[in-house]
Protein backbone atom coordinates (compact mmCIF):
# COMPACT_ATOMS: atom_id res chain seq x y z
CA UNK A 1 0.00 0.00 0.00
CA UNK A 2 1.47 3.17 -1.10
CA UNK A 3 2.07 6.26 1.81
CA UNK A 4 -0.66 8.12 0.59
CA UNK A 5 -3.25 5.12 0.57
CA UNK A 6 -2.48 4.87 4.51
CA UNK A 7 -2.44 8.57 5.18
CA UNK A 8 -6.03 8.22 3.62
CA UNK A 9 -7.48 5.44 5.96
CA UNK A 10 -5.84 7.11 9.04
CA UNK A 11 -7.88 10.03 8.43
CA UNK A 12 -10.68 7.94 7.29
CA UNK A 13 -10.37 6.29 11.03
CA UNK A 14 -9.92 9.01 12.68
CA UNK A 15 -11.92 12.23 11.03
CA UNK A 16 -11.73 14.60 13.74
CA UNK A 17 -7.58 14.95 13.85
CA UNK A 18 -6.95 17.97 11.70
CA UNK A 19 -3.45 16.70 12.04
CA UNK A 20 -3.83 13.79 10.17
CA UNK A 21 -5.52 16.11 7.42
CA UNK A 22 -2.57 18.58 7.35
CA UNK A 23 -0.07 15.32 6.94
CA UNK A 24 -2.13 14.24 4.47
CA UNK A 25 -1.91 17.68 1.96
CA UNK A 26 1.72 17.92 3.32
CA UNK A 27 2.53 14.57 1.74
CA UNK A 28 0.03 14.59 -0.95
CA UNK A 29 0.30 18.44 -1.81
CA UNK A 30 3.37 19.53 -0.77
CA UNK A 31 1.12 21.88 1.13
CA UNK A 32 3.54 24.57 3.38
CA UNK A 33 0.53 25.59 5.33
CA UNK A 34 -0.10 21.81 6.46
CA UNK A 35 3.68 21.49 6.70
CA UNK A 36 4.01 24.59 9.30
CA UNK A 37 1.04 22.83 11.23
CA UNK A 38 3.14 19.60 11.65
CA UNK A 39 5.75 21.59 13.02
CA UNK A 40 6.54 22.74 16.63
CA UNK A 41 5.26 25.78 17.43
CA UNK A 42 9.17 27.16 17.75
CA UNK A 43 8.70 27.72 13.81
CA UNK A 44 5.77 29.98 13.77
CA UNK A 45 8.29 33.10 12.98
CA UNK A 46 9.57 30.80 9.46
CA UNK A 47 6.07 29.77 8.73
CA UNK A 48 5.29 33.86 8.64
CA UNK A 49 8.22 34.14 6.85
CA UNK A 50 7.58 31.68 4.35
CA UNK A 51 3.96 31.71 4.24
CA UNK A 52 3.20 34.99 4.87
CA UNK A 53 6.69 36.55 3.87
CA UNK A 54 5.89 38.48 6.80
CA UNK A 55 9.08 41.14 7.10
CA UNK A 56 9.22 41.43 10.72
CA UNK A 57 9.45 37.55 11.07
CA UNK A 58 12.34 37.53 8.21
CA UNK A 59 14.62 39.94 10.10
CA UNK A 60 13.66 37.81 13.36
CA UNK A 61 15.86 35.28 11.36
CA UNK A 62 18.66 37.50 10.19
CA UNK A 63 21.08 39.11 12.42
CA UNK A 64 20.98 42.14 10.35
CA UNK A 65 19.09 45.01 12.71
CA UNK A 66 20.82 48.29 10.64
CA UNK A 67 18.83 46.51 7.68
CA UNK A 68 15.38 45.76 9.60
CA UNK A 69 15.50 49.46 10.82
CA UNK A 70 16.07 50.70 6.97
CA UNK A 71 13.61 48.39 5.43
CA UNK A 72 10.79 48.10 8.30
CA UNK A 73 11.38 51.49 9.85
CA UNK A 74 12.65 53.02 7.00
CA UNK A 75 14.85 54.67 9.61
CA UNK A 76 17.43 57.32 7.86
CA UNK A 77 20.01 57.12 10.44
CA UNK A 78 20.01 52.88 9.29
CA UNK A 79 19.98 53.64 5.71
CA UNK A 80 22.75 56.03 5.84
CA UNK A 81 24.97 53.44 8.04
CA UNK A 82 24.37 51.37 4.86
CA UNK A 83 25.14 54.44 1.98
CA UNK A 84 28.44 55.01 1.65
CA UNK A 85 27.86 58.83 1.31
CA UNK A 86 28.87 61.01 3.94
CA UNK A 87 27.56 64.27 3.06
CA UNK A 88 24.14 63.37 1.91
CA UNK A 89 23.75 61.55 5.42
CA UNK A 90 25.03 65.03 6.91
CA UNK A 91 23.20 67.29 4.68
CA UNK A 92 19.82 65.07 5.12
CA UNK A 93 20.28 63.88 8.82
CA UNK A 94 22.20 67.17 10.19
CA UNK A 95 21.37 70.00 8.02
CA UNK A 96 24.47 70.46 7.28
CA UNK A 97 25.04 73.25 5.03
CA UNK A 98 28.85 72.39 3.97
CA UNK A 99 27.57 68.97 3.08
CA UNK A 100 24.54 70.56 1.21
CA UNK A 101 26.97 72.63 -1.33
CA UNK A 102 29.04 69.78 -1.73
CA UNK A 103 26.13 68.32 -3.26
CA UNK A 104 25.35 71.03 -5.01
CA UNK A 105 27.44 71.92 -8.85
CA UNK A 106 30.20 74.52 -8.59
CA UNK A 107 27.72 76.74 -10.30
CA UNK A 108 27.06 77.51 -6.84
CA UNK A 109 29.76 78.30 -5.20
CA UNK A 110 29.27 81.89 -4.79
CA UNK A 111 25.63 80.85 -2.85
CA UNK A 112 28.20 78.48 -0.91
CA UNK A 113 30.26 81.11 0.23
CA UNK A 114 27.65 84.29 0.70
CA UNK A 115 25.19 81.65 3.48
CA UNK A 116 28.15 79.66 4.87
CA UNK A 117 31.44 82.57 5.17
CA UNK A 118 29.29 85.38 4.70
CA UNK A 119 31.36 86.79 2.15
CA UNK A 120 30.53 89.94 0.87
CA UNK A 121 32.32 90.06 -2.55
CA UNK A 122 30.00 86.57 -3.25
CA UNK A 123 26.92 88.56 -1.36
CA UNK A 124 26.63 91.15 -3.96
CA UNK A 125 27.76 89.21 -7.30
CA UNK A 126 24.73 87.11 -6.25
CA UNK A 127 22.82 90.78 -6.22
CA UNK A 128 21.01 92.12 -9.10
CA UNK A 129 23.26 95.02 -11.10
CA UNK A 130 21.48 97.85 -9.84
CA UNK A 131 23.11 96.91 -6.39
CA UNK A 132 26.30 97.92 -7.77
CA UNK A 133 26.68 101.56 -5.80
CA UNK A 134 25.88 99.76 -2.76
CA UNK A 135 28.37 97.60 -3.36
CA UNK A 136 31.19 99.98 -4.04
CA UNK A 137 30.07 102.04 -0.97
CA UNK A 138 30.01 98.63 1.29
CA UNK A 139 32.92 97.38 0.24
CA UNK A 140 35.47 100.39 -1.74
CA UNK A 141 33.67 102.84 0.64
CA UNK A 142 33.73 104.27 -2.51
CA UNK A 143 32.55 107.95 -1.70
CA UNK A 144 30.99 108.52 -4.87
CA UNK A 145 28.55 105.42 -4.38
CA UNK A 146 27.96 106.24 -0.70
CA UNK A 147 26.27 109.91 -2.03
CA UNK A 148 24.40 108.30 -4.93
CA UNK A 149 22.69 106.61 -2.45
CA UNK A 150 21.92 109.24 -0.12
CA UNK A 151 18.47 111.67 -1.29
CA UNK A 152 19.14 114.74 -3.13
CA UNK A 153 19.02 117.04 0.07
CA UNK A 154 22.60 115.91 0.36
CA UNK A 155 23.61 117.42 -2.90
CA UNK A 156 25.76 120.33 -1.45
CA UNK A 157 27.28 117.66 1.40
CA UNK A 158 28.62 115.74 -1.78
CA UNK A 159 29.62 118.62 -3.72
CA UNK A 160 31.71 120.12 -0.30
CA UNK A 161 33.24 116.09 0.36
CA UNK A 162 33.90 115.31 -3.58
CA UNK A 163 34.61 118.64 -5.46
CA UNK A 164 35.65 120.80 -2.06
CA UNK A 165 33.23 123.24 -3.92
CA UNK A 166 33.08 126.51 -1.81
CA UNK A 167 29.68 127.98 -2.70
CA UNK A 168 28.74 124.00 -1.24
CA UNK A 169 30.69 124.61 1.85
CA UNK A 170 29.25 127.80 2.61
CA UNK A 171 25.86 126.88 2.56
CA UNK A 172 26.70 123.87 5.21
CA UNK A 173 28.93 126.33 7.50
CA UNK A 174 26.82 127.48 10.56
CA UNK A 175 26.13 131.01 11.07
CA UNK A 176 29.23 131.17 13.63
CA UNK A 177 31.70 131.39 10.96
CA UNK A 178 31.93 134.78 10.38
CA UNK A 179 31.93 136.93 6.91
CA UNK A 180 36.05 137.56 7.37
CA UNK A 181 36.56 134.02 7.52
CA UNK A 182 34.98 133.14 4.24
CA UNK A 183 36.03 135.81 2.52
CA UNK A 184 39.34 135.01 3.72
CA UNK A 185 38.83 131.28 2.26
CA UNK A 186 37.83 132.48 -1.14
CA UNK A 187 41.06 134.89 -1.04
CA UNK A 188 43.87 132.20 -0.26
CA UNK A 189 41.62 129.23 -1.36
CA UNK A 190 42.34 127.71 1.88
CA UNK A 191 39.47 126.30 3.77
CA UNK A 192 41.44 125.58 6.86
CA UNK A 193 40.92 128.67 8.38
CA UNK A 194 37.16 128.92 8.04
CA UNK A 195 37.22 125.38 10.17
CA UNK A 196 38.91 127.04 13.23
CA UNK A 197 37.20 126.84 16.50
CA UNK A 198 35.70 125.30 19.17
CA UNK A 199 32.36 124.47 17.90
CA UNK A 200 31.83 120.58 17.46
CA UNK A 201 29.36 120.42 14.21
CA UNK A 202 31.99 122.53 12.67
CA UNK A 203 34.51 119.80 13.71
CA UNK A 204 32.35 117.19 12.39
CA UNK A 205 31.90 118.96 9.03
CA UNK A 206 35.87 119.86 8.80
CA UNK A 207 36.28 115.81 8.95
CA UNK A 208 34.12 115.30 5.92
CA UNK A 209 35.51 117.55 3.63
CA UNK A 210 38.55 117.93 4.33
CA UNK A 211 39.73 114.29 6.24
CA UNK A 212 36.72 112.44 3.86
CA UNK A 213 36.39 111.39 7.08
CA UNK A 214 33.43 108.51 6.45
CA UNK A 215 32.05 108.51 10.43
CA UNK A 216 31.87 112.20 10.39
CA UNK A 217 29.79 112.55 7.00
CA UNK A 218 27.51 109.84 8.61
CA UNK A 219 27.00 111.72 11.85
CA UNK A 220 26.14 114.77 8.98
CA UNK A 221 23.39 112.52 7.35
CA UNK A 222 20.62 111.04 8.65
CA UNK A 223 20.72 107.33 7.28
CA UNK A 224 21.69 104.78 10.09
CA UNK A 225 21.08 101.95 7.96
CA UNK A 226 23.72 102.94 5.32
CA UNK A 227 25.83 104.03 7.33
CA UNK A 228 25.72 100.37 9.52
CA UNK A 229 26.11 98.82 6.26
CA UNK A 230 29.00 101.01 4.94
CA UNK A 231 30.75 101.38 8.18
CA UNK A 232 30.00 97.77 9.89
CA UNK A 233 29.17 96.05 7.09
CA UNK A 234 26.53 94.99 8.58
CA UNK A 235 24.69 92.29 7.02
CA UNK A 236 21.02 93.29 8.59
CA UNK A 237 21.50 96.65 6.99
CA UNK A 238 22.91 95.63 3.82
CA UNK A 239 19.85 93.45 2.94
CA UNK A 240 17.09 96.25 4.43
CA UNK A 241 18.86 98.10 1.71
CA UNK A 242 17.99 95.74 -0.92
CA UNK A 243 14.62 93.79 -2.09
CA UNK A 244 16.02 90.48 -2.18
CA UNK A 245 14.17 88.43 0.28
CA UNK A 246 14.86 85.27 -0.56
CA UNK A 247 18.64 85.72 -0.09
CA UNK A 248 18.82 87.74 3.00
CA UNK A 249 16.50 84.37 4.64
CA UNK A 250 19.36 82.37 2.72
CA UNK A 251 22.27 84.36 4.17
CA UNK A 252 21.10 85.88 7.32
CA UNK A 253 19.06 83.10 8.59
CA UNK A 254 20.62 80.57 6.52
CA UNK A 255 16.62 79.16 5.59
CA UNK A 256 16.65 75.87 3.74
CA UNK A 257 13.92 76.77 2.07
CA UNK A 258 15.11 79.99 1.06
CA UNK A 259 18.43 78.84 -0.13
CA UNK A 260 16.42 75.76 -2.48
CA UNK A 261 14.30 78.51 -3.53
CA UNK A 262 17.83 80.05 -5.25
CA UNK A 263 19.23 76.65 -6.17
CA UNK A 264 17.68 74.45 -9.07
CA UNK A 265 17.87 71.38 -7.70
CA UNK A 266 14.88 69.56 -6.85
CA UNK A 267 15.69 66.09 -5.86
CA UNK A 268 18.20 67.54 -3.00
CA UNK A 269 15.80 69.36 -2.19
CA UNK A 270 13.50 66.59 -1.38
CA UNK A 271 15.86 64.82 0.09
CA UNK A 272 17.06 67.56 2.50
CA UNK A 273 13.78 69.33 3.37
CA UNK A 274 11.14 66.68 3.22
CA UNK A 275 13.82 63.43 3.93
CA UNK A 276 12.22 62.17 0.94
CA UNK A 277 12.88 58.54 0.76
CA UNK A 278 12.80 58.37 -3.50
CA UNK A 279 14.55 61.65 -3.53
CA UNK A 280 17.33 60.11 -1.20
CA UNK A 281 17.63 57.23 -3.32
CA UNK A 282 17.30 59.22 -6.89
CA UNK A 283 20.80 60.44 -5.28
CA UNK A 284 22.27 57.44 -4.08
CA UNK A 285 23.82 55.09 -6.19
CA UNK A 286 22.24 51.77 -4.66
CA UNK A 287 19.27 49.89 -6.66
CA UNK A 288 19.45 46.91 -4.09
CA UNK A 289 19.02 49.26 -1.38
CA UNK A 290 16.23 51.47 -2.75
CA UNK A 291 13.90 48.44 -3.58
CA UNK A 292 14.54 46.89 -0.36
CA UNK A 293 13.57 50.15 1.31
CA UNK A 294 10.57 51.45 -0.52
CA UNK A 295 9.56 48.31 -2.54
CA UNK A 296 10.48 46.25 0.16
CA UNK A 297 11.16 43.95 -2.12
CA UNK A 298 12.09 40.26 -0.92
CA UNK A 299 14.52 39.54 -3.67
CA UNK A 300 16.48 42.79 -3.03
CA UNK A 301 16.53 42.23 0.35
CA UNK A 302 17.99 38.89 0.38
CA UNK A 303 20.54 39.96 -2.00
CA UNK A 304 21.87 42.61 0.69
CA UNK A 305 21.73 39.59 3.57
CA UNK A 306 25.00 37.81 3.38
CA UNK A 307 25.51 34.41 1.70
CA UNK A 308 25.10 32.35 4.89
CA UNK A 309 20.84 33.33 4.51
CA UNK A 310 20.52 31.07 1.31
CA UNK A 311 18.76 28.29 2.34
CA UNK A 312 16.68 31.03 3.98
CA UNK A 313 16.01 33.10 0.89
CA UNK A 314 14.88 29.84 -0.80
CA UNK A 315 12.74 28.97 1.89
CA UNK A 316 11.11 32.62 1.45
CA UNK A 317 11.17 33.07 -2.12
CA UNK A 318 11.42 30.07 -3.65
CA UNK A 319 9.41 28.42 -0.58
CA UNK A 320 12.07 25.48 -1.45
CA UNK A 321 11.02 22.51 0.63
CA UNK A 322 14.67 21.33 1.14
CA UNK A 323 15.78 24.30 2.25
CA UNK A 324 12.87 24.73 4.74
CA UNK A 325 13.93 21.48 6.24
CA UNK A 326 17.48 22.32 6.27
CA UNK A 327 16.27 25.25 8.29
CA UNK A 328 13.65 23.20 11.11
CA UNK A 329 14.81 20.34 13.04
CA UNK A 330 12.46 17.51 11.87
CA UNK A 331 14.78 14.78 10.02
CA UNK A 332 11.47 12.24 10.23
CA UNK A 333 8.79 14.91 8.98
CA UNK A 334 11.23 15.40 5.78
CA UNK A 335 12.22 12.41 5.06
CA UNK A 336 8.64 11.37 4.61
CA UNK A 337 7.66 14.00 2.73
CA UNK A 338 11.00 14.45 0.74
CA UNK A 339 12.50 11.10 0.73
CA UNK A 340 8.93 9.53 0.46
CA UNK A 341 10.47 7.00 3.03
CA UNK A 342 7.37 4.97 4.13
CA UNK A 343 9.02 3.54 7.01
CA UNK A 344 9.29 7.66 9.08
CA UNK A 345 5.32 7.49 8.56
CA UNK A 346 4.92 5.63 11.81
CA UNK A 347 6.88 7.95 13.85
CA UNK A 348 5.26 10.63 12.28
CA UNK A 349 2.02 9.34 12.87
CA UNK A 350 2.64 8.76 16.54
CA UNK A 351 2.95 12.44 16.94
CA UNK A 352 -0.39 12.99 16.12
CA UNK A 353 -2.59 9.79 16.87
CA UNK A 354 -2.10 8.19 20.26
CA UNK A 355 -3.83 5.16 18.96
CA UNK A 356 -3.44 1.24 19.12
CA UNK A 357 -3.62 1.23 15.38
CA UNK A 358 -0.34 3.32 14.67
CA UNK A 359 1.15 0.96 17.23
CA UNK A 360 0.68 -2.06 15.47
CA UNK A 361 1.08 -1.29 12.06
CA UNK A 362 4.91 -0.34 12.87
CA UNK A 363 5.29 -4.56 13.62
CA UNK A 364 4.06 -5.02 9.74
CA UNK A 365 5.84 -5.22 6.61
CA UNK A 366 4.67 -2.51 3.98
CA UNK A 367 5.25 -5.26 1.22
CA UNK A 368 2.51 -7.15 3.02
CA UNK A 369 -0.35 -7.05 0.80
CA UNK A 370 -2.83 -9.34 2.80
CA UNK A 371 -2.48 -6.87 5.73
CA UNK A 372 -2.57 -3.56 3.97
CA UNK A 373 -4.31 -3.56 0.39
CA UNK A 374 -6.55 -5.95 2.74
CA UNK A 375 -7.34 -5.88 6.00
CA UNK A 376 -6.61 -2.24 5.62
CA UNK A 377 -8.78 -1.49 2.73
CA UNK A 378 -11.46 1.50 2.24
CA UNK A 379 -14.40 -0.52 2.38
CA UNK A 380 -13.24 -2.99 4.92
CA UNK A 381 -12.19 0.46 7.06
CA UNK A 382 -15.52 2.29 6.42
CA UNK A 383 -17.99 -0.43 7.00
CA UNK A 384 -17.03 -1.33 10.27
CA UNK A 385 -16.51 1.99 11.20
CA UNK A 386 -19.81 2.74 9.82
CA UNK A 387 -20.71 -0.45 12.67
CA UNK A 388 -19.14 1.58 15.01
CA UNK A 389 -21.41 4.68 14.43
CA UNK A 390 -24.49 2.47 14.58
CA UNK A 391 -23.97 0.72 17.94
CA UNK A 392 -22.75 3.76 19.13
CA UNK A 393 -26.21 5.28 18.16
CA UNK A 394 -27.91 2.34 19.94
CA UNK A 395 -26.20 3.01 23.41
CA UNK A 396 -25.95 -0.40 24.56
CA UNK A 397 -23.81 -1.94 26.72
CA UNK A 398 -22.15 -4.98 24.48
CA UNK A 399 -20.65 -6.84 28.07
CA UNK A 400 -18.50 -10.46 26.24
CA UNK A 401 -18.00 -9.70 22.63
CA UNK A 402 -17.63 -12.94 20.36
CA UNK A 403 -16.11 -11.75 16.63
CA UNK A 404 -16.91 -14.34 14.37
CA UNK A 405 -14.56 -15.37 11.38
CA UNK A 406 -12.45 -12.28 13.25
CA UNK A 407 -9.87 -12.56 10.74
CA UNK A 408 -7.33 -9.48 12.41
CA UNK A 409 -9.71 -8.37 14.74
CA UNK A 410 -9.25 -4.15 13.37
CA UNK A 411 -13.32 -4.49 14.36
CA UNK A 412 -12.02 -5.11 17.45
CA UNK A 413 -9.56 -2.31 18.12
CA UNK A 414 -12.18 0.11 16.51
CA UNK A 415 -14.79 -0.83 19.16
CA UNK A 416 -12.03 -0.74 22.05
CA UNK A 417 -11.14 2.98 20.84
CA UNK A 418 -14.43 4.03 20.92
CA UNK A 419 -17.01 4.82 23.80
CA UNK A 420 -18.89 1.41 23.87
CA UNK A 421 -19.45 -0.35 26.98
CA UNK A 422 -17.31 -3.32 26.79
CA UNK A 423 -15.73 -5.94 29.11
CA UNK A 424 -14.12 -8.40 26.87
CA UNK A 425 -13.31 -9.37 23.10
CA UNK A 426 -12.85 -12.91 21.94
CA UNK A 427 -12.47 -13.24 18.10
CA UNK A 428 -12.38 -16.27 16.08
CA UNK A 429 -11.05 -17.55 12.41
CA UNK A 430 -10.33 -20.74 11.30
CA UNK A 431 -7.28 -19.23 9.35
CA UNK A 432 -4.09 -19.75 11.40
CA UNK A 433 -2.30 -16.93 11.11
CA UNK A 434 -5.10 -14.94 11.83
CA UNK A 435 -4.53 -15.32 15.67
CA UNK A 436 -0.98 -13.74 16.35
CA UNK A 437 -1.57 -10.90 13.99
CA UNK A 438 -5.22 -9.97 15.45
CA UNK A 439 -3.47 -10.09 19.20
CA UNK A 440 -0.64 -7.54 17.91
CA UNK A 441 -3.55 -5.13 16.45
CA UNK A 442 -4.98 -5.47 20.18
CA UNK A 443 -2.39 -5.59 22.45
CA UNK A 444 -2.86 -2.99 25.02
CA UNK A 445 -6.03 -5.08 25.79
CA UNK A 446 -4.83 -8.73 25.43
CA UNK A 447 -1.88 -7.74 28.08
CA UNK A 448 -4.71 -5.91 30.08
CA UNK A 449 -5.41 -9.60 31.99
CA UNK A 450 -6.93 -10.92 28.18
CA UNK A 451 -9.49 -8.41 27.40
CA UNK A 452 -8.79 -9.53 24.38
CA UNK A 453 -7.70 -12.87 22.54
CA UNK A 454 -8.22 -14.53 19.42
CA UNK A 455 -8.63 -18.32 19.29
CA UNK A 456 -7.57 -20.67 15.81
CA UNK A 457 -11.27 -21.96 15.30
CA UNK A 458 -13.75 -22.77 12.68
CA UNK A 459 -16.81 -20.95 13.63
CA UNK A 460 -19.50 -23.51 13.24
CA UNK A 461 -17.58 -25.38 16.00
CA UNK A 462 -18.25 -22.23 18.77
CA UNK A 463 -20.24 -23.35 21.28
CA UNK A 464 -22.08 -19.78 22.07
CA UNK A 465 -23.13 -21.45 25.68
CA UNK A 466 -20.20 -21.28 27.25
CA UNK A 467 -19.93 -24.69 28.13
CA UNK A 468 -17.29 -26.00 25.67
CA UNK A 469 -13.61 -24.71 25.79
CA UNK A 470 -11.79 -23.03 23.47
CA UNK A 471 -7.94 -22.86 22.60
CA UNK A 472 -5.62 -19.73 23.07
CA UNK A 473 -2.47 -19.48 23.63
CA UNK A 474 0.16 -17.29 26.13
CA UNK A 475 3.29 -15.36 25.25
CA UNK A 476 5.05 -18.31 25.53
CA UNK A 477 3.62 -20.61 22.90
CA UNK A 478 1.75 -22.34 25.68
CA UNK A 479 -2.08 -23.47 25.31
CA UNK A 480 -4.55 -22.85 27.41
CA UNK A 481 -8.16 -23.26 27.26
CA UNK A 482 -11.00 -21.05 27.84
CA UNK A 483 -14.58 -20.84 28.92
CA UNK A 484 -16.85 -17.66 28.15
CA UNK A 485 -20.15 -16.84 26.77
CA UNK A 486 -20.83 -14.25 24.69
CA UNK A 487 -23.75 -11.34 25.43
CA UNK A 488 -22.75 -9.87 21.72
CA UNK A 489 -22.14 -11.95 18.20
CA UNK A 490 -20.02 -10.19 15.68
CA UNK A 491 -20.15 -11.03 11.90
CA UNK A 492 -18.98 -8.45 9.51
CA UNK A 493 -18.10 -11.60 6.80
CA UNK A 494 -21.24 -13.41 6.44
CA UNK A 495 -20.72 -13.58 2.71
CA UNK A 496 -18.39 -15.84 3.39
CA UNK A 497 -20.04 -18.01 5.49
CA UNK A 498 -21.36 -21.57 4.34
CA UNK A 499 -24.04 -23.32 5.61
CA UNK A 500 -24.95 -19.69 7.11
CA UNK A 501 -28.45 -20.54 8.28
CA UNK A 502 -27.01 -23.58 10.83
CA UNK A 503 -24.40 -21.18 12.04
CA UNK A 504 -26.99 -18.90 13.02
CA UNK A 505 -29.07 -21.29 14.52
CA UNK A 506 -26.59 -22.02 17.10
CA UNK A 507 -26.95 -18.43 18.75
CA UNK A 508 -28.99 -18.67 21.57
CA UNK A 509 -31.74 -16.38 21.48
CA UNK A 510 -31.99 -13.07 23.53
CA UNK A 511 -27.89 -12.45 22.27
CA UNK A 512 -27.61 -9.01 20.60
CA UNK A 513 -26.42 -9.67 17.09
CA UNK A 514 -24.68 -7.62 14.62
CA UNK A 515 -24.06 -8.54 11.17
CA UNK A 516 -22.53 -7.66 7.78
CA UNK A 517 -22.49 -8.93 4.30
CA UNK A 518 -23.06 -7.62 1.03
CA UNK A 519 -24.40 -8.25 -2.78
CA UNK A 520 -20.78 -8.64 -4.35
CA UNK A 521 -21.55 -12.16 -6.26
CA UNK A 522 -18.54 -11.48 -8.66
CA UNK A 523 -16.47 -13.07 -5.90
CA UNK A 524 -15.64 -16.45 -5.80
CA UNK A 525 -15.41 -16.85 -2.27
CA UNK A 526 -18.63 -14.70 -1.52
CA UNK A 527 -21.13 -18.33 -0.97
CA UNK A 528 -23.21 -16.32 1.16
CA UNK A 529 -24.27 -12.56 -0.78
CA UNK A 530 -28.16 -11.35 -0.25
CA UNK A 531 -29.31 -8.43 -2.48
CA UNK A 532 -30.82 -6.49 -0.34
CA UNK A 533 -31.13 -5.44 3.54
CA UNK A 534 -34.78 -7.18 3.50
CA UNK A 535 -33.15 -10.42 2.47
CA UNK A 536 -30.62 -10.44 4.63
CA UNK A 537 -33.13 -10.11 7.50
CA UNK A 538 -34.86 -12.83 6.08
CA UNK A 539 -31.52 -15.35 6.49
CA UNK A 540 -30.96 -13.92 10.34
CA UNK A 541 -34.95 -13.40 11.81
CA UNK A 542 -34.78 -11.22 15.05
CA UNK A 543 -37.08 -10.71 17.68
CA UNK A 544 -35.97 -6.65 17.71
CA UNK A 545 -34.47 -4.86 14.93
CA UNK A 546 -32.64 -2.20 16.35
CA UNK A 547 -30.72 -1.02 13.17
CA UNK A 548 -30.96 -2.50 9.64
CA UNK A 549 -29.49 -0.51 6.59
CA UNK A 550 -27.08 -0.65 3.32
CA UNK A 551 -24.05 1.47 3.03
CA UNK A 552 -23.29 2.69 -0.81
CA UNK A 553 -19.73 1.62 -1.23
CA UNK A 554 -17.76 1.37 -5.00
CA UNK A 555 -17.98 -1.85 -5.69
CA UNK A 556 -20.96 -3.35 -3.74
CA UNK A 557 -23.40 -2.28 -1.35
CA UNK A 558 -22.58 -3.56 2.12
CA UNK A 559 -25.86 -4.47 4.24
CA UNK A 560 -26.01 -4.82 8.28
CA UNK A 561 -28.47 -5.94 11.23
CA UNK A 562 -27.90 -4.97 14.41
CA UNK A 563 -30.82 -6.74 17.16
CA UNK A 564 -31.67 -9.26 19.42
CA UNK A 565 -32.08 -12.79 18.02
Amino acid sequence: MRTYELLDRFELLYPTNTKLADLRRAYIDKDLSSIFRLLPPDNEELRKAVIEQNLHSIFRLVDNEELRKAVIEQNLHSIFRLVDNEDLRKAVLNKNFNSIFRLLPSKYEELRKAVIEQNLHSIFRLLPPECEDLRKAVIEQNLHSIFRLLPSKYEDLRKAVLNKNFNSIFKLLPDSVDADKRRKAILTQDLHGIFSGDDKNLEELRKAILDQNLHSIFRLVDDEELRKAVLEQNLHSIFRLVDDEELRKAILEQNLHSIFRLVDDEELRKAVIEQNLHSIFRLVDDEELRKAVIEQNLHSIFRLLPEEHEDFRRAVLEQNLHSIFRLVDDEELRKLLLEDNIWKLWPVLSRYVNTQFVEAFKNFDVNDTEIWDDCFARGQLESKLWLVRELQQCNIPLGTVFICAGWYATIATMLFESDIEIDKIRSFDMDTTCASIAEVFNKPWVVDSWKFKASNKDIHDIDFTGKTPYSVYKSNGEEQLLLDSPDTVVNTSCEHIENFEEWYAKIPDGKLVILQSNNFYDVEEHVNCVTDVDEFINTAPMTTVLYSGELALPKYNRLMIIGYK
